[in-house]
């Protein structure tokens, strides 16, 4: 059989990475755990008011902005709404949280 080479104007070393190794695999389990966040509605705060006078976000993301140009100009780009690669879709649409609950709160 002859060997596969990349695609043209792709990144041979991204190109020839084993994603999915035992120990990848493990590392993605272990970062989905972590990364985990449990939601309780004490107070019955959710869902959001206009009554909420305050909310604190934390974390760049959650006024990240989404750059479409920079996504469409290369196959391996991603932010925080898109992750790069050849099978992403990219919604032209994203709201950030901060946008999102400025305009529902408003």
């Amino acid at each position: 059989a002859r060997p596969q080479s990349p695609p043209p104007y792709c990144d041979k070393q991204l190109y020839e990475v084993q994603a999915s190794s035992p120990e990848h695999k493990a590392l993605s389990r272990e970062l989905a755990t972590k990364s985990v966040v449990l939601l309780k509605n004490r107070g019955q705060i959710l869902p959001l008011t206009p009554s909420i006078k305050r909310i604190a976000l934390l974390g760049s993301a959650c006024d990240a902005a989404h750059d479409l140009h920079q996504l469409f100009s290369s196959w391996d780009q991603g932010d925080y709404y898109v992750l790069g690669g050849s099978g992403r879709v990219v919604g032209v649409d994203a709201v950030s949280i901060r946008a999102g609950l400025h305009s529902h709160c408003s």
